[in-house]
């Protein structure tokens, strides 16, 4: 894996019309020498969920740097562009671990959707 980045984010509804943020995510990979971009649709919940699995499989190799979940007003412009840097330097700085880079829930998390 040689990159990885949040390229930008979504609004979705859920079917009962709650309202999320999505965060586009793009990892490119080099394989023999042919470069490859994966891009998958990620909300804050898969982000934490993978936190989640990296501290239980690696403790404190995992960086430190998730932002925390917020309840209310986590839907703002603002707001919203800070988590989304949040969010890739997190990935960034996974990316400079090998052993979570290796791991098969970091690549199942960046792993383009089907």
């Amino acid at each position: 894996l040689q990159s990885v980045r949040i390229a930008g984010t979504q609004r979705h509804f859920e079917e009962g019309g709650h309202e999320y943020v999505a965060y586009l995510v793009e990892s490119v990979l080099v394989v023999h020498g042919v470069q490859t971009t994966l891009r998958s649709v990620r909300r804050y919940k898969h982000f934490d969920m993978l936190d989640t699995l990296l501290r239980q499989q690696f403790g404190a190799s995992t960086p430190p740097a998730m932002p925390a979940k917020r309840a209310f007003g986590n839907l703002q412009p603002g707001f919203v562009e800070e988590r989304r840097v949040a969010l890739e330097r997190y990935l960034q700085l996974c990316l400079v671990t090998p052993e979570i880079v290796a791991s098969s829930t970091f690549c199942m998390f960046i792993e383009a959707d089907g």
